[in-house]
């Protein structure tokens, strides 16, 4: 069972990592840049996305 919690641990910090690095890349876009309703609705719904990965994490 630790075995998978450790895999479920790995999975969940990989795909916080990369929403994020994605976020950051999507920063340099001028549509999505703040200020933009569009980029700002992008950006709000990754930031909850990333925000809601620890909270899996820690429910277990």
């Amino acid at each position: 069972m630790e075995e998978t919690d450790d895999i479920v641990d790995s999975t969940l910090n990989v795909v916080s990592n990369s929403i994020t690095n994605f976020d950051n890349v999507l920063g340099n876009v001028p549509l999505y840049k703040s200020g933009h309703e569009v980029g700002g609705a992008i950006s709000k719904l990754i930031d909850r996305i990333v925000d809601a990965i620890p909270v899996i994490n820690q429910e277990r």
